[in-house]
């Protein structure tokens, strides 16, 4: 079984994907991915089992009068982690709108959901890095340091602590914030 971690970057720096395997071992780790050929790159490179793990909102807020926000996102602000709220769907069909990024993953999403829908994956799950870090200090990760591009570490170390994350959401090892029909962020939890 393979676990699936993609950073969701924007157009201009691209999508960072780490797959990793049910031993916690980095296997593919590549980053700068178009937005449109990550599903293809990721299919190449697991089975069918995969937990993919998404580091962007699932869709838009849906709150009424144009209130930012989800209720995961309130969540994540309770708890003290920093957040990028997530704007309502109108944001987004404005021509100059600066959240790329959050599109993108709406896409991303889309597509793998299609995927799961297929039996392509197992599951796609929204994940934030940001909120997971710090709760697998237990865990001993193989990450070949060959891998790593010092440009774009942060974003790669992003996408293998989402793998990670969906390591640990198909053990049952988490929580989940937010309400089902409009999103949940998937967190570590031991």
């Amino acid at each position: 079984m393979h676990f699936v971690g993609i950073d969701v970057a924007g157009s201009k720096k691209g999508q960072a994907v780490a797959v990793m395997t049910e031993d916690l071992k980095v296997t593919h780790l590549r980053h700068g991915l178009e937005c449109a050929e990550v599903a293809e790159v990721v299919l190449s490179m697991i089975d069918p089992g995969a937990v993919v793990a998404i580091d962007s909102p699932r869709s838009p807020s849906d709150n009424p009068g144009g209130k930012w926000g989800r209720e995961c996102d309130r969540a994540m602000h309770r708890r003290g982690t920093p957040i990028q709220w997530t704007p309502p769907a109108e944001y987004f069909e404005q021509p100059n709108h600066d959240k790329e990024w959050m599109a993108l993953g709406f896409e991303l999403f889309k597509a793998f959901e299609k995927l799961e829908d297929q039996g392509e994956i197992a599951e796609v799950i929204e994940v934030f890095p940001s909120a997971s870090y710090g709760h697998f200090a237990q865990l001993e990760v193989t990450l070949p340091l060959h891998f790593i591009d010092r440009k774009a570490k942060t974003d790669q170390l992003d996408a293998v602590c989402c793998a990670v994350t969906a390591w640990c959401y198909a053990r049952g090892c988490h929580e989940a914030f937010g309400d089902p029909k409009e999103g949940q962020i998937i967190v570590p939890q031991f």
